[in-house]
């Protein structure tokens, strides 16, 4: 199964994974990609994969007033990122961003290397949080959660 997991924004992080049963992750890449060249991407290569994870993005009413005139670029990414897999009819699931303490703890051992890989620096990280969406939506279906 070719599953692409996301984490939208104005730099998009992003995998992808060949996974074979429940945690055998094969053939795996990743990268970070500003957020109008990987909806074009995606949108020529979302028919390649038979899912496709993404990190959901709200609005808060206590945040609200600090993005007023925001133009909310994850919002539109993911609405990009929607659109894409709708065209294509890959299922598409969104998990929220509270999964990565969660992710970090479950991460298999030998994947464990991606998370503690990461860059402390923000826009050089997004590809790890991609990388905890995959990981948490695995062991959700291994687990049947």
């Amino acid at each position: 199964m070719q599953i692409l997991a996301i984490d939208p924004g104005e730099l998009v992080g992003w995998c992808r994974a060949e996974v074979v049963g429940n945690f055998v992750i094969t053939d795996y890449k990743d990268g970070i990609t500003p957020a109008k060249l990987f909806v074009e991407t995606l949108h020529e290569t979302a028919g390649d994969y038979d899912l496709i994870v993404y990190e959901t993005w709200r609005l808060f009413g206590s945040k609200s007033r600090a993005l007023i005139g925001n133009e909310m670029l994850t919002s539109q990414c993911i609405g990009g990122i929607k659109l894409c897999a709708w065209v294509h009819g890959v299922p598409i699931i969104g998990q929220g961003p509270d999964i990565k303490k969660t992710a970090d703890k479950i991460c298999p051992e030998e994947w464990k290397h991606v998370i503690d890989g990461e860059s402390s620096v923000h826009d050089e990280a997004h590809h790890v949080d991609a990388f905890r969406h995959l990981i948490y939506y695995l062991w959700r279906q291994q687990h049947n959660v």
